[in-house]
């Protein structure tokens, strides 16, 4: 072969205010000292100048969104999904709850914030119409509820999805709402590695264990605590009191750090945000706020993974990618990615065995060939799923890891012919995409063009320059882009 060479909904509240913190910093601190309305005021050459200089022109980007965020140019309606990821799902993770949220010149105003299911267990089920396949193969639902959206890598596709069941659904102001945000439980994490860690009814929170730690006490350590179960979230109201209370604080004294920490999220798609309205879709993705699948001419991959009833086991998942080619007598390339799934667990409250429906986005006109995995299932082009999304060939296949278990899945295919012929006139372009909600997971590249390489970018080692294999080792913590020259 070639290639040997119920929901938990303990965060919403604090990670929507968080965001909506960050872009309210710059716009009431100089409200603070004018009178006159946010939008003239950034939009001033004198302020503008100044904002430049205090923060760079690097986040002129966010203060250019922060006017229409919080509805100074006019009252927005926002539904805001909070995406657990420790329950991976191709859009960043399980929409285990939303809100519903108005914002009218920088006041905020929560219409409706409840778990997705309360929505999903009142639909008219006539309405609703199939899911993808491998939920109904793998969880066993007939219908696609708005908790299972979120199907897509591409947040924009997800957001008219969830806009579109929301409103079959019978969603509160489902006809006035024009924007959507999509926040996973990292951001939590990272508001406390900030903040620092906080104590509340003598429970200690800090960034590394924030999550299991409420997610234990609202599900089992209120019992513990005397506390009768109607009351087991009333923590909630002190928590989230305590960390307004800290990043307050940090907002003016560490601006800079917040405004840094805001883009971080967005670029590493923790945060993601869809707007109806053309113009402002474009601020979005122009601040890194898309999480779009992107568009190119050359070679690309993605790997999308789908949790299908495997609890909140995605803690527990260490992830390896790698890619290589290699190519044929012919001219052609075939490719082969291997995913490897280390599950670093064991059976407890929220922690199974990890259960995937696993897809990989190529280009479009790549043809798949084989899978095969640690557990010697070899399966043919015709026993493998298929299908074409947002300008991208994919393939697909589940596989389930035990805890204490790493198995590998691997992906064979043939790459088109435009990228075999970018490659003959010298120029060779990948993309890799990041997964929203994934953690910062390693990528191996080893592409073998059988051609002597002249520069590349990013560089290999100095060691192993001109000589015919890319090889290169980083991590997936965002977006990546590879250009190699012959």
């Amino acid at each position: 072969m070639f290639f040997h060479k119920k929901k938990k909904r303990f965060w919403p509240f604090v990670l929507f205010f968080f965001m909506v913190g960050v872009l309210s910093a710059g716009v009431y601190a100089y409200r603070w000292f004018f009178s006159f309305d946010p939008g003239e005021l950034l939009s001033q050459p004198l302020v503008r100048e100044q904002i430049n200089k205090r923060f760079g022109l690097e986040h002129a980007g966010l203060f250019d969104l922060a006017p229409y965020v919080l509805g100074f140019d006019k009252p927005h309606t926002v539904l805001v999904l909070f995406l657990n990821d420790t329950e991976l799902r191709p859009g960043g993770g399980f929409i285990g709850s939303y809100a519903v949220v108005r914002l009218d010149k920088g006041k905020t105003q929560i219409l409706s914030m409840q778990g997705s299911e309360s929505l999903d267990k009142n639909a008219e089920l006539a309405l609703l119409g199939e899911p993808p396949g491998p939920i109904r193969t793998y969880v066993g639902v007939d219908k696609w509820f708005f908790r299972d959206s979120n199907w897509s890598p591409d947040f924009s596709i997800n957001a008219r999805k969830a806009l579109e069941l929301y409103k079959d659904e019978g969603g509160l102001a489902s006809e006035d709402i024009d924007m959507v945000f999509g926040i996973t439980t990292h951001v939590l994490e990272e508001i406390l590695r900030l903040s620092g860690p906080i104590a509340v009814e003598g429970i200690e929170f800090n960034t590394d264990k924030a999550v299991e730690t409420l997610e234990y006490e609202v599900e089992y350590g209120y019992k513990e605590r005397g506390i009768a179960f109607e009351h087991r979230k009333d923590i909630m109201a002190p928590l989230m009191k305590k960390i307004m209370e800290q990043l307050s604080v940090s907002i003016f004294s560490d601006t800079k750090g917040l405004i840094a920490l805001f883009e971080s999220l967005a670029k590493q798609k923790y945060i993601m945000a869809y707007s109806l309205d053309a113009a402002l879709q474009e601020k979005f993705v122009s601040a890194g706020l898309g999480a779009q699948t992107l568009s190119n001419t050359g070679d690309y991959l993605q790997w999308v993974d789908a949790n299908l009833a495997a609890l909140k086991t995605d803690h527990a998942l260490e992830r390896k990618l790698s890619y290589h080619f290699t190519k044929q007598d012919e001219g052609s390339y075939i490719a082969a990615v291997t995913m490897t799934y280390n599950h670093k667990g064991s059976f407890d409250w929220r922690t199974s065995r990890y259960r995937t429906y696993a897809r990989i986005f190529v280009p479009s006109g790549s043809y798949v060939t084989s899978l095969y995995d640690s557990d010697g299932r070899v399966l043919s082009h015709d026993e493998i799923e298929q299908g074409e999304e947002n300008g991208k060939q994919w393939f697909g296949a589940f596989i389930s890891i035990e805890p204490g278990q790493s198995k590998e899945m691997t992906f064979v295919y043939g790459l088109p012919d435009q990228i075999q012929d970018s490659i003959e006139k010298g120029l060779y372009t990948l993309v890799v995409q990041k997964q929203a909600g994934t953690a910062a997971h390693s990528l191996t590249l080893d592409l073998d063009f059988d051609t002597t390489i002249k520069a590349a970018q990013p560089a290999e080692a100095q060691d192993i320059w001109n000589d015919d294999h890319y090889t290169l080792d980083l991590n997936l913590a965002e977006d990546r882009a590879f250009e190699v020259r012959f």
